[in-house]
């Protein structure tokens, strides 16, 4: 998965605070990958407390200048993805 070495790495001094912290590198830009990793979260928790989603895109570029392929790419990210978790 993407950044899977930072996540663990990160990850580690949560242990000591003795909460439920649960990791998952995935690339959410990729087609179904936001059901995918919501039927994981399901399948472990009952309920979520907070969900930290760190996926998300920024396009420096003049807005005349963006791709419709950029574009979507930013929509698909920073809204879609979101929405669906």
């Amino acid at each position: 998965g993407r950044y899977s070495a930072k996540l663990q790495q990160a990850h580690e001094p949560l242990k000591t605070y003795s909460i439920d912290v649960q990791t998952t590198a995935i690339d959410l830009y990729t087609e179904g990958a936001a059901v995918e990793l919501a039927q994981l979260i399901r399948e472990k928790w009952d309920a979520v407390n907070v969900l930290v989603n760190n996926a998300g895109l920024s396009i420096f570029t003049p807005f005349t200048e963006v791709s419709p392929a950029e574009f979507e790419a930013q929509l698909t990210l920073n809204v879609r993805v979101p929405y669906l978790l």
